[in-house]
């Protein structure tokens, strides 16, 4: 499924892995130490800054520019020097001729990008904490509750893929449509075990929206209790 192309440790981020999810997708992952943070370090990265930042937590501003961080890896491979800004509602503003997806979570980001501008991405990563999974029930209609229960994994985890699954559909489909997609209109209708897949489906009309499918395949990777979920469309 992927290809690591390089791997490095740097003081504020460690555990940096560069590579390939297909041959013109690339991605980005690393873990940063919110303790090492200070806005200085946009700075050192080279990564802009943006003034709205200064409002938001130390812990936001650490994810933000972890986020741009993995960004700024894939340009720098790609010998590219653009970077992603942010858009008025705060998403990213991915730079003509690339489309992407970030997300982040704990002490972990991730970014996902190509240069195939007719590409949909997204991605999104959660932790996996048992007892605070449960507080997802509520995004999950009665029918997918059933039809995860029925899966051959546990019913914790495959709830933490939905959330995830429709997190990742989200982020790859609000460019287009610039509205938010009720979690409760989605439902994952099928979890491929042997192929770490998800299939998912939109079951509501929004009007004046053309959506371009209703069914979507994505994956998911569960490693040392991080789940990611990506979709490519």
């Amino acid at each position: 499924m992927k290809t690591i192309i390089a791997s490095f440790q740097k003081k504020f981020f460690y555990n940096i892995e560069l590579g390939k999810i297909h041959n013109d997708i690339y991605y980005c992952k690393l873990n940063f130490n919110y303790e090492e943070y200070h806005d200085r370090l946009f700075k050192i990265y080279k990564i802009n800054y943006d003034n709205s930042l200064i409002k938001y937590s130390i812990k936001r501003q650490a994810e933000y520019l972890s986020g741009r961080f993995c960004c700024k890896i894939i340009f720098d491979y790609l010998n590219d020097s653009n970077q992603v800004l942010s858009n008025h509602d705060k998403s990213p503003l991915w730079p003509k001729g690339f489309v992407g997806s970030i997300s982040h979570t704990d002490k972990n980001a991730i970014a996902i990008m190509t240069r195939n501008v007719l590409c949909k991405l997204g991605i999104d990563i959660e932790y996996f904490d048992k007892k605070k999974i449960l507080n997802y029930e509520h995004l999950i209609s009665n029918y997918e509750m059933l039809l995860l229960k029925s899966h051959n994994i546990s019913y914790k985890l495959s709830l933490l893929i939905s959330f995830s699954a429709k997190e990742s559909l989200f982020k790859a489909l609000y460019p287009q449509t610039k509205i938010p997609l009720y979690f409760d209109k989605m439902y994952i209708y099928k979890i491929d075990i042997s192929n770490q897949k998800f299939y998912i489906r939109i079951n509501h009309i929004y009007v004046g929206i053309i959506l371009p499918q209703l069914e979507f395949v994505g994956h998911y990777i569960l490693e040392n209790n991080l789940l990611t979920t990506f979709i490519i469309c």
